[in-house]
């Protein structure tokens, strides 16, 4: 039986762009990052850092832990749809 965790990670950052009309690109460049490496942190290749999880948190105006369910570092720190700007 193939191990299928891989092609989950990322899917609720990608559902998170298509319902802001983002591009994959345009995410990329507002995390100021090269779009390979943010294409490889969406597979899994890396990782994440805590800041750049709490930016994405608010491009997709999505708590860390909706973006991020495996994760469970981030407690209490991690913000919350309520608390972000816009919303």
């Amino acid at each position: 039986m193939a191990n299928t965790t891989w092609a989950t990670k990322g899917v609720p950052i990608k559902c998170g762009l298509l319902q802001k009309q983002l591009l994959q690109r345009e995410a990329a460049e507002q995390l100021g990052m090269p779009l390979s490496t943010f294409n490889m942190k969406l597979r899994g290749e890396r990782r994440f850092t805590q800041s750049e999880k709490e930016q994405l948190s608010i491009l997709l105006g999505t708590p860390i832990h909706v973006l991020f369910p495996e994760d469970t570092s981030c407690g209490e720190h991690c913000p919350r749809a309520r608390d972000l700007p816009g919303l």
